[in-house]
C-alpha cells in the first residue's frame, strides 16, 4: 500500500487536521502551544494528546472504511460481518479520552475556519480526508488488518499509532510536518 495501513489511516488524519488548522485569514490568532514546547515552535501535540485524538477518530474511520470498501469485500470478510461492532464497542470505551482528543484538535486549530465546526463534522472532514488516501484495491489488506488488531483495547491502538506518527514525523526527510508532535515526543 502507498500509505500507513488503512485502520492506522488516523494517523493520516491528523495531518489533514492540522492542515485544515491553518490560519487562513489575517485576523485569526495563533494556537496555543501545549506545557513544555520551546518559544516560537508551532502548536504541538503531546503523546498523550495524540493518543486521545486517535481515541476520538478510530471509531469513525473504521466505519469510513468499511463504508469504502462496500461491494468490494464479500460478506465474510471482517469489515463488513464486524466491523460495525468494533466501531461501537470503540466508541463505548473511548469516553473522556475522546473528549481529551477533542480539547486538543480545538487548541491546535486555534481561531482558524476548524474551530467553527462542531465536533461531529470535524470528524467526518478528517475521516473522509485520510479514506481519501486509500486506493480501494486496498480494501481486503485494510479488512485484513482492522482484523488483525480488533483484539486490541483501544488503548493500546492509540499508543501505535502515537508512536508510528512520531516515527513517520521524525523520518520526515526536512520536509515541514503539517502536525507537530512535542520535541520530548519524537526524540
Amino acid at each position: 500500500m502507498k500509505h500507513l495501513a488503512p485502520l492506522l489511516a488516523c494517523a493520516l488524519m491528523l495531518p489533514a487536521a492540522a492542515s485544515a488548522a491553518q490560519p487562513a485569514e489575517p485576523g485569526f490568532s495563533a494556537p496555543s502551544r501545549v506545557d513544555g514546547a520551546r518559544a516560537g515552535d508551532r502548536p504541538c501535540l503531546s503523546e498523550r494528546e495524540m493518543q486521545a485524538v486517535v481515541t476520538w477518530l478510530v471509531p469513525d474511520a473504521i466505519d469510513g472504511l468499511a463504508r469504502k470498501c462496500r461491494g468490494r469485500l464479500t460478506g465474510r470478510a471482517f469489515l463488513p460481518a464486524s466491523g460495525a461492532a468494533l466501531a461501537n464497542r470503540y466508541r463505548e470505551d473511548a469516553g473522556a479520552a475522546a473528549d481529551e482528543g477533542r480539547r486538543a484538535l480545538r487548541r491546535i486549530a486555534g481561531d482558524t475556519p476548524l474551530s467553527l465546526f462542531g465536533d461531529d463534522f470535524t470528524s467526518a472532514l478528517i475521516v473522509e480526508g485520510a479514506l481519501d488516501r486509500i486506493d480501494p484495491e486496498d480494501c481486503g489488506t485494510a479488512d485484513r488488518m482492522v482484523a488483525l488488531l480488533s483484539p486490541l483495547p483501544l488503548s493500546s491502538l492509540g499508543e501505535i499509532t502515537a508512536l508510528l506518527v512520531a516515527s513517520g514525523l521524525r523520518n520526515n526527510r526536512g520536509k515541514p510536518a503539517p502536525v507537530q508532535l512535542c520535541k520530548a515526543m519524537i526524540q
